[in-house]
């Protein structure tokens, strides 16, 4: 996320709508054509692990609290290097939020960015 882009920027929380650790729940619900990556990283970024969706489209690095409740989007990094974010429908958080919604098993909400909020 460059300066310039901070007010076009969303994020995601996502919880399971159970006691399920919130990687087990995605593991069990991302749809067809997503992935959940757990990798070690190959450089020293303060992380032992960094964990990841693939989308058919886009990477979503994740942030994964310690008692494994929420996780919380970081970075969606194609979209976020947009000055402007696409429209609801197309974004990568808005159409993975609405699959996993539709799990009933996953609950995940997406935060608007500021120019959303504003209209522009």
């Amino acid at each position: 996320m460059t300066e310039e882009h901070i007010n076009s920027y969303r994020h995601a929380v996502i919880k399971p709508n159970n006691n399920q650790h919130v990687l087990d729940a995605l593991k069990e619900n991302l749809p067809e054509g997503y992935e959940l990556l757990i990798e070690k990283p190959t450089i020293n970024i303060g992380v032992e692990k960094y964990i990841h969706i693939k989308t058919p489209t886009d990477d979503i690095q994740l942030y994964v609290s310690d008692d494994g409740k929420y996780a919380e989007t970081l970075h969606v990094f194609g979209q976020d290097k947009l000055s402007v974010q696409p429209s609801l429908p197309n974004d990568e958080l808005a159409k993975l939020a609405v699959k996993l919604n539709a799990t009933e098993n996953v609950d995940m909400q997406v935060v608007a960015s500021r120019n959303d909020l504003e209209g522009k």
